[in-house]
């Protein structure tokens, strides 16, 4: 049977950069090689390492031995004994059902390993900071929290393989993986100095690793499985972990094929052991529900940083275009809050028109255009431009209505602000019409937008122009 063994596992000294370390190699093999993978921290957490159990390996490497044909994953030292019957008889039967029914003939991996329930005893409660919106939003959740047992006391920070540098906007950055750890890293460590918090470092080469040892496989397809196996390698120290889960349920996805974010609320909970919880965090809160939320965090005025490829944040990239148009939607100069965190001055005179220009191309299919645009309707709407409409009448052509009680909006929404209301048989001109909204003209001048099923034509001298 095709089996990747974990034979050893043991922790040695370091010194890099006169900061003492301890890195805990952990020796993995097949038929045909042989490689280490580490994790490290600095000094002080080196007792938390847990040298004497395999958990945090099997997470961060079952799923990707899986999609590489592993049946076998075998284990010299034991795994927990929650963690082993929940990756053996929840999470592991439903990707052989998901490979049977996708054609793909994955294994049903198996795990060979003695188990163990003994506990460790740690004490801390943690959550990963990157400085993000998902951060600080967590941050607003728990800094407080009600349970005096479940708040926040250490934040942590994992090399993992989220510093690759690659954005679908602006490209490839120029800064090494290496180059965007340290630097986003330095940027962390000042927020957390600055306002006392506790960081717990774990470096790795476990993005190289599991390239070199198994085979490419996209960050976004086990990210989830990465974070939480750094954070096992530590479950002497921890005893909870929030993690801070991009998709609510609703909109739960599940196949090898799709962001594992899409479906982690389902998979936290079945990666916990007796040691140590995982919980998903933010609750049922959209993206825009967590942006209203750290607005009003002033830690994260200065330190907000969500960029794929810069050190700061560029401005350009596809989460900083996201997260500027966010914070602008909210309007009552929110943005402004953020001027040390981003270049406002570059994107309010070279991205901002541009990019709400393109709001009624994108916001059909993209959930992120939508809520900015439904969320500039209610706080910001002169970021809204007027839509290109599909069909323009010509003149004479005229509109009545044939509802009871019929709302004029300023823009083509039911959430935009209403400019006009009438009742049935009220006649405008009609301007044009764009998805299924009229645009009529009103007898004060002013423009505005009627529902089609609440109006029909009762004039129409044809149309001039069609947009395809």
């Amino acid at each position: 049977m095709k089996t990747v063994t974990i034979k050893n596992i043991y922790k040695e000294n370091l010194v890099k950069n006169e900061e003492k370390k301890v890195r805990m190699n952990v020796c993995l093999s097949t038929d045909s090689k042989e490689d280490i993978l580490w994790y490290e921290v600095d000094e002080k957490y080196g007792p938390y390492l847990c040298d004497d159990r395999c958990d945090g390996i099997v997470v961060s490497v079952f799923l990707t031995a899986m999609r590489f044909g592993f049946e076998v994953i075998k284990s010299s030292y034991p795994i927990s004994e929650k963690l082993y019957y929940n990756l053996t008889y929840q999470v592991i039967p439903h990707f052989f059902d998901l490979d049977k029914k996708e054609g793909k003939n994955y294994p049903k991996i198996k795990l060979e390993a003695e188990t163990t329930s003994e506990k460790y005893n740690g004490n801390a409660v943690v959550t990963g900071m990157s400085r993000g919106v998902d951060s600080f939003a967590t941050l607003c959740e728990y800094k407080d929290f009600e349970l005096e047992d479940y708040r926040i006391t250490h934040f942590c920070y994992h090399n993992i393989g989220a510093h690759h540098g690659t954005d679908t906007l602006t490209g490839k950055s120029k800064y090494t993986s290496r180059e965007l750890f340290e630097g986003q890293l330095q940027g962390t460590k000042e927020f957390c100095e600055k306002y006392g918090y506790e960081l717990v470092v774990v470096d790795s080469n476990l993005y190289s690793f599991l390239n070199i040892f198994f085979g490419g496989i996209p960050f976004n397809r086990t990210h989830t499985y990465r974070n939480i196996g750094a954070a096992l390698i530590l479950q002497k120290l921890y005893k909870r972990y929030y993690y801070a889960a991009a998709y609510n349920l609703s909109e739960f996805r599940f196949a090898f094929e799709t962001d594992c974010a899409a479906y982690e609320k389902w998979l936290i909970p079945y990666l916990n052991t007796e040691n140590m919880e995982f919980y998903s965090a933010n609750q049922e809160w959209s993206r825009q529900d967590k942006i209203e939320r750290i607005i009003n965090l002033e830690e994260s005025y200065d330190h907000l940083h969500v960029c794929l490829v810069g050190i700061k944040n560029c401005g350009q990239c596809v989460k900083c275009k996201r997260t500027l148009m966010e914070l602008d939607a909210m309007g009552n100069c929110v943005l402004d809050r953020y001027k040390n965190s981003f270049d406002l001055v570059d994107y309010k005179q070279n991205h901002r028109a541009e990019w709400f220009s393109e709001i009624y191309k994108y916001k059909i299919n993209s959930g992120f255009f939508q809520d900015v645009f439904d969320c500039a309707l209610k706080h910001n709407p002169a970021l809204i431009p007027e839509p290109e409409l599909e069909i323009q009448y010509n003149e004479g052509s005229k509109l009545t209505t044939t509802k009871k009680n019929v709302n004029i909006r300023e823009h083509p929404s039911a959430k935009a602000k209403q400019v006009g209301f009438v009742q049935e048989g009220a006649e405008f001109d009609l301007i044009g019409k764009f998805e299924v909204w009229y645009k009529i003209r009103m007898e004060d001048g002013r423009t505005g937008y009627i529902f089609e099923g609440s109006a029909a034509l009762t004039r129409n001298w044809g149309y001039i122009a069609v947009k395809k």
